[in-house]
């Protein structure tokens, strides 16, 4: 639960303000303010929802319409998406939550997202998305997404541990603008 949570990891229980938290994430999720609720509810946490303004939903051009559709049964977009919302919430639940949604993960609509997120005032971005650098390939580019003096942008360095199973270090974990988290 949170105590344990903000124990772990030495999380202050008081903060000044009401910080934002953005989580970017490919596809829908039809259910997420209602796992939210289920969740804090669970711990004894506060109403965090649309609302009351706590939580916050949009695209990855940062518009609260349209939202992108639920991904495929078979795709764990949403469940990841649930567990870090929940996971943001229980350590900082003073905290506000921006969850913005790519279209999907083929495209360029994860990078927009890192914008969106700024734009609208996080304070903390965080990604639990990424993929092996391939030899060669030139990310200069995508760096500027990543890009935002005075938020902090964690990244997961991947499933299978820094070099993804052999595959190599995922990117946007490599980036020098952001914080590598576990993997």
């Amino acid at each position: 639960g949170p105590p344990d949570l903000q124990s772990a990891y030495n999380i202050p229980t008081t903060i000044s303000g009401t910080p934002t938290i953005a989580i970017v994430y490919a596809s829908g999720s039809a259910n997420l303010e209602t796992d939210l609720a289920t969740y804090r509810s669970t711990y004894g946490l506060p109403a965090c929802s649309t609302a009351n303004g706590c939580l916050k939903i949009v695209n990855q051009n940062g518009q609260t319409s349209p939202l992108p559709p639920n991904p495929p049964a078979n795709d764990d977009w949403t469940l990841e998406t649930a567990l870090d919302v929940d996971m943001a919430s229980a350590a900082c639940p003073s905290c506000k939550i921006l969850v913005v949604q790519a279209q999907d993960n083929a495209g360029d609509g994860l990078y927009l997202g890192q914008n969106a997120a700024a734009s609208l005032g996080a304070t903390v971005i965080s990604n639990s998305w990424g993929g092996p650098e391939q030899p060669g390939q030139s990310l200069t580019a995508s760096e500027a997404y990543f890009a935002h003096p005075g938020i902090a942008v964690f990244v997961s360095a991947g499933d299978d541990g820094y070099n993804d199973g052999g595959q190599g270090p995922d990117y946007p974990a490599t980036s020098a603008n952001v914080i590598a988290v576990g993997g």
